[in-house]
């Protein structure tokens, strides 16, 4: 918007070639990525996670690395375009894992109330 200004901005957005922009697609693959990998490697939560009591750790309950939330990230994309079955997976797995949690060696745990 700064860079090339409004109007231009607004013509570009209204004809749709925003949605082949390289650097935009890009600046928000890798913001999308940030924020995940943060809360992962952080305290295993984003902020819907913490609602829902879950935490994404180690077998050994550890934080995950940067690696590991990239493993998760990338294959998270790939479940879901397989119509969801990297997801539906842990009704199939023994260990109730999805892809993501297989693909990048951690588990997603389910965290008690707090009284």
């Amino acid at each position: 918007h700064s860079l090339i200004g409004a109007e231009e901005y607004k013509q570009i957005n209204e004809s749709g070639q925003s949605l082949k922009d390289p650097l935009l697609s890009s600046t928000l693959f890798i913001s999308l990525f940030l924020f995940f990998g943060y809360f992962w490697t952080k305290t295993g939560q984003t902020l819907g996670m913490q609602v829902w009591h879950l935490r994404i750790q180690n077998e050994d309950n550890t934080s995950i690395s940067w690696n590991q939330a990239l493993v998760r990230f990338f294959v998270a994309g790939v479940s879901i375009a397989a119509f969801g079955l990297g997801y539906l997976w842990v009704f199939i797995d023994k260990k109730n894992r999805t892809w993501q949690c297989i693909a990048s060696e951690s588990k997603v745990i389910r965290i008690p109330k707090r009284s």
